[in-house]
């Protein structure tokens, strides 16, 4: 539960840190093909972040709102330092083959990074 501050637009986050299915740890092997069900699949991961953002949030206006056509957002998911050091821990993965030693580094500028790790949503 978020606690203080202010929430005028009623986003809601909840975070459960107990899943471990798609967690394998450090390993020279790439992770098996998701929905195949073998350990460390990351589809069989079903506990971590959960998040409704209003799009007020997200920087559209109210008069924009609701939103009446098509609606295309790309998203990422990121482990991160407290200083901004970013890992390779991304959903989705990071597009570097078996190179599993490759980390974003400091604040990451991923504009126009043809590999960053981003997936469109649309509705």
């Amino acid at each position: 539960m978020l606690v203080g501050g202010d929430n005028p637009n009623n986003s809601r986050y909840a975070y459960n840190n107990t899943g471990t299915a798609g967690v394998t740890g450090a390993s020279p092997n790439p992770p098996p093909a998701p929905g195949s069900g073998l350990p460390g699949d990351p589809r069989s991961q079903t506990r971590g972040l959960e998040a409704k953002i209003s799009l007020l949030d997200l920087g559209f206006d109210p008069g924009e709102l609701p939103l009446t056509g098509n609606l295309t957002f790309k998203v990422a998911a990121m482990v991160t330092a407290g200083d901004g050091y970013v890992t390779n821990q991304t959903l989705p993965g990071i597009d570097k083959g078996n190179d599993h030693t490759f980390n974003l580094g400091q604040r990451p500028d991923l504009t126009n990074e043809t590999n960053a790790p981003v997936t469109s949503l649309s509705r």
